[in-house]
């Protein structure tokens, strides 16, 4: 991945951590479109709060691919997460 993008998801994680809805469908949209593996799905399903499994889905993507950030992208706005899909994809947050 890229610098930018790597800087994007450092600079919202705190932000992002608190309002990704990854029980909503979202984590079985990443496997599915290999975002994430079933080991990782498991990892992030394994978190007591929904914080720590939203921390534990940035902390993969921050390590994957380019096309895993696009995939990724595509599955939040799938799940009716366009606001932070848009953050992934311009930049900007706090």
């Amino acid at each position: 991945m890229e610098e930018t993008q790597i800087r994007i998801i450092d600079t919202n994680c705190g932000s992002f951590k608190d309002v990704i809805d990854i029980r909503g469908g979202l984590v079985d949209e990443l496997l599915a479109k290999r975002v994430v593996s079933h080991r990782q799905k498991q990892l992030i399903c394994s978190k007591a709060t929904d914080s720590e499994m939203n921390e534990a889905f940035l902390d993969i993507l921050r390590r994957g691919s380019i096309r895993d950030y696009e995939n990724a992208i595509q599955c939040l706005c799938d799940s009716n997460q366009d606001h932070i899909a848009e953050i992934l994809r311009e930049g900007g947050g706090k």
